[in-house]
């Protein structure tokens, strides 16, 4: 080891050492003092070195422990290094028999063996002991001897202690304050120090740049420096932002020899501290260790000179759990047991307590206390979204429960954890709780979470007899908060599983009771969340005053929400037709659920985001974001839920015009209870939808007229949610029955007069294919408006294609095909291929084809060339305007117009004006 810092000491042993015959008639006594790992054998080595130099001689020891008891033992270890001439010389051990030496023949048999070892009459025999702590008395009673009754010059004594260890070590002690004895103390390193050790490891310009970091990690210990040198740190070229080294096996070991060398009250108060980590303090320590406050003191000092502690804290946190994984398992566990019961009878956090019960897993129960602590841990984890945590919690809670009904709630709280991760893996937790819950044995609110479970899993007669008893049970109940629970989960079935409200038999399926009261605390959030959907969904009577969803989604963290509070609010801001309002909390709560490592909130989340896109038009986007969603978690863990991401892929691509892959999806196997949920309410419209646009139109028909049947009998009949009859009709029109499918388009407007501009814009759009051509421009002109309005993207293109169908149709074709190359701009930006492809120009009318998207690209970078006064006027060329409308739009003259055409013809290498790309980056519409 590199000695840094250590000048003086050196100087002083070398001066000590050359003056030695001068001294007393004595023999001469160095001792050198501290901490372990702070270089004090480096300062015997260099006085050995020194000797060495100077004719002397020099036999070592290390002292050990474990040889405390054995008598002569270190006297032993000196003799065994003398050389093979010497050997002979060895006085036998005090256990050889009855031919063993006495006392006084071993010491001068000792005397003559060591002296006759000087290499030189006038250099004197230096003897190195290490850790002479623990040297056994027997040997240093002899070295006392020799050093009183040697002649001046012949034996020179070196050995080295830890500091805060009584040095009045048997024989050696009374010579500790002569004239002849040197005593050093070795100190840490220094900033500077640390800086001077690192700079032949890493350079002179990273080594003080490092000195602080390494300094705040290893306290200056010499040993510990040397360790992370070791982990070659060095090798990792470190740069000015990579300030931290990072300790390996090396680092770990030194620690630990660092505190096994402080002694056994050391290594417990090492221990101790490494267990308790932040909550240590001296009393927790002394009732935890069993060390004496003073002791203590003594041994946390010795552990914050060896580098490993600042005050109570290890220094770095591999330093901590390189001492944790040195504890035996068994003693461990005991440890952590006791730490759990001393803090919590110190009034400590239940996390805190927590921590140490969950360390020893197995043991004794530990009473009441201990469910307490742990339950409480688990509810403090899942404010924090911590799930694992939480699970853990509860799942040692079981162990310490004697109450049959406490671990039944405990199981049903490790179900939904288990749920939360992955539902299929809930599977068999949920299936044990059904009994219990049937028998009455579960709490109420348990058995709403089951109930939950249960119908996600589309076990609906379980669900419904779980719900059945636990409203009973919380009927009976005073409690406002359980009243609440049950109201929100009685508007969650009848929003989300209106099937099962139909087999619960209640006497008014609908009554879903009062709004919360005080003190119904979170459960008033779900309540209202519920109510929020249920305001825009629900046409019963008794369908509950509207809330306001943003003020729900606001009032809680996204941690402490549940997956149907989150659900609900994003849905009624849906089929509110605040779709901007809905994507942006959709985001944000997504991007949540994914710090917390939510897999089905995310799954969920993602689903919604896909409906957000497709009610927006967004085909690309909402089919991207469905199969994320379908990715994010297997089908079994789907659930009937899977209803939802799975109609917007089949939506979409029938759009798309993905003909193929819809007809997979189809044949993808689906939940049969999902058609009892308001998810195969979606799955039955957009499997219409595919029927319709591959020509079969009576099937389709038949899955309008069934979504619409199951939406009439569960009060759900509302444009917002599904147009089924804008569905329908337009699959009259497939089959050429004009009248009936005016008949449902008209029902469908009539119902949709206080809705979304959306469901109108479409209903419009197909009412104006039921009449003549010369009364269809205006409705489609209204439809154009609200579908505008509305933000859809693909309906507004669906309407553009058709109102410059029926420009064409009354003669005027400019505008006609104005009105189509905008289709075609939309068509294409939503990705309604199929639309797009339909608006093409037939090829056998002398058109050319419709341009691939690698011709799209290669007209897009030619255009890049152009100026912004000739893109606008080439964009609005290319949609149909005549020069004389280009000039009045844009404010310039029509020469001014031709000039820019003929300079982007030019630029973009084409030769007439329908060869202009549509994909020009101006919006036409905004100069309408």
């Amino acid at each position: 080891m590199t000695l840094v810092e250590r000048d003086a000491d050196t100087s002083r042993l070398e001066r000590f050492y050359d003056r030695i015959p001068a001294c007393d008639p004595y023999g001469v006594l160095v001792v050198v003092s501290g901490a372990p790992g702070s270089g004090r054998s480096e300062l015997l080595h260099h006085l050995a070195d020194h000797a060495a130099s100077r004719g002397g001689t020099t036999l070592h020891a290390v002292a050990a422990p474990e040889e405390r008891h054995l008598p002569y033992a270190l006297v032993d270890q000196l003799l065994c290094a003398l050389p093979a001439r010497g050997r002979h010389l060895r006085p036998q051990p005090a256990h050889a028999g009855p031919v063993a030496l006495s006392p006084l023949q071993r010491l001068l048999a000792v005397r003559r063996a060591l002296l006759a070892h000087r290499s030189s009459p006038n250099a004197p025999l230096l003897v190195t002991v290490d850790d002479v702590e623990f040297a056994d008395p027997q040997s240093l009673r002899c070295l006392a001897h020799l050093l009183r009754h040697g002649r001046p010059g012949q034996l020179v004594v070196a050995v080295t202690h830890r500091q805060g260890v009584h040095v009045r070590l048997p024989g050696l002690g009374e010579l500790h304050d002569l004239p002849g004895t040197l005593a050093l103390r070795t100190r840490p390193l220094g900033v500077r120090g640390v800086g001077q050790f690192l700079t032949p490891h890493l350079g002179a310009g990273r080594g003080p740049r490092f000195a602080h970091a390494v300094h705040g990690l290893t306290g200056g210990s010499p040993l510990l420096l040397a360790a992370l040198m070791s982990d070659r740190w060095a090798a990792k070229e470190p740069t000015a932002e990579d300030g931290e080294p990072q300790p390996g096996e090396q680092f770990r070991q030194a620690v630990l020899a660092c505190v096994h060398r402080t002694g056994r009250q050391g290594l417990k108060a090492a221990r101790g501290v490494a267990l308790l980590g932040r909550t240590a303090t001296a009393p927790l320590l002394t009732a935890l260790t069993g060390v004496g406050d003073g002791a203590l003191r003594a041994s946390l000092a010795s552990l914050q000179e060896a580098g490993v502690l600042d005050g109570m804290t290890f220094r770095h946190e591999s330093a901590r759990t390189a001492v944790l994984d040195d504890l035996p398992q068994e003693e461990r566990a005991r440890l952590s047991r006791h730490a759990a019961e001393l803090l919590h009878h110190a009034g400590s956090p239940p996390t805190e307590v927590a921590a140490h019960l969950l360390a020893a897993a197995s043991g004794p129960r530990r009473g009441t206390w201990a469910y307490g602590a742990l339950t409480d841990a688990a509810g403090a984890a899942l404010a924090r979204g911590e799930t694992a945590l939480a699970w853990r919690c509860l799942r040692t809670a079981e162990r310490h429960c004697r109450d049959e009904r406490q671990r039944l709630a405990l199981q049903a709280a490790q179900a939904q954890l288990t749920w939360r991760r992955a539902p299929s893996a809930a599977a068999g937790q949920v299936r044990a709780l059904v009994a219990p819950a049937r028998a009455g044995l579960l709490a109420p609110d348990a058995s709403v979470r089951l109930a939950s479970q249960l119908l996600w899993q589309g076990r609906m007669d379980d669900a419904t007899e779980v719900f059945r008893k636990a409203g009973a049970t919380a009927r009976a109940t005073p409690d406002p908060r359980l009243r609440t629970e049950l109201s929100a989960f009685h508007q969650h079935v009848a929003l989300s599983y209106p099937g099962v409200l139909e087999k619960a038999g209640l006497p008014d399926p609908y009554d879903f009771g009062d709004r919360p009261s005080p003190g119904a605390g979170q459960a008033a959030f779900r309540w209202r969340s519920q109510a929020a959907l249920a305001s825009v969904l629900l046409t019963h009577d008794a369908a509950p005053a509207p809330g306001d969803p943003e003020e729900t989604l606001s009032g809680v963290p996204s941690a402490q929400q549940s997956l149907e509070v989150q659900e609900a609010s994003l849905l009624a801001l849906v089929h509110a037709g605040r779709l901007e309002t809905a994507a942006t909390w959709c985001e944000r709560l997504l991007s949540e659920a994914e710090r917390l490592k939510a897999p089905v909130t995310s799954a969920v989340l993602m689903g919604l985001r896909a409906l957000i896109a497709a009610r927006r038009g967004r085909l690309l986007d909402a089919a991207e974001h469905a199969t994320a969603a379908l990715r994010r978690m297997p089908d079994q863990s789907w659930g009937v839920g899977i209803g939802l991401p799975l109609s917007v892929l089949i939506y979409t691509g029938t759009a798309m015009g993905r003909h193929e892959e819809v007809t997979e999806l189809l044949d993808r196997p689906v939940p049969r209870e999902m058609f009892h949920t308001r998810y195969g309410l979606h799955y039955l419209y957009a499997r219409g939808r595919h029927q319709l646009a591959t020509g079969r139109a009576h099937a389709a028909l038949a899955d309008f007229v069934e979504c619409g049947e199951r939406m009439r009998r569960w009060h759900m009949d509302v444009p917002d949610l599904l147009p089924w009859r804008t569905g329908a009709a337009e699959a009259w029109l497939a089959l050429n029955d004009t009248a009936r499918a005016a008949r449902y388009v008209d029902e469908q407007l009539s119902r949709s007069a206080g809705a979304s501009t959306r469901a109108r814009g479409a209903a419009l759009r197909v009412l104006a294919a039921t009449r003549p051509p010369a009364a269809r421009r205006g409705l489609l002109e209204r439809a154009l408006e609200a579908s505008r309005d509305a933000g859809d993207a693909y309906e507004t293109a669906r309407v553009l294609a058709d109102l410059g169908g029926a420009h064409k149709e009354q003669k005027d074709s400019a505008k006609g095909r104005l009105l189509v190359r905008q289709a075609l701009r939309a068509a294409d930006e939503c990705g309604a291929q199929e639309l797009y492809r339909s608006l093409q120009p037939s090829p056998g009318r002398g058109a050319p084809p419709a341009p691939s998207g690698q011709d799209r690209r290669r007209a897009t970078a030619e255009s890049a060339s152009l100026t912004a006064a000739e893109r606008r006027v080439a964009s609005l060329a290319a949609h149909g305007y005549t020069n004389r409308d280009i000039a009045a739009k844009l404010f310039i003259t029509v020469s001014t117009v031709e000039q820019h055409l003929t300079r982007v013809y030019r630029k973009i290498n084409i030769r007439h004006r329908k060869d202009l790309p549509t994909n020009l980056d101006f919006h036409v519409a905004d100069t309408a």
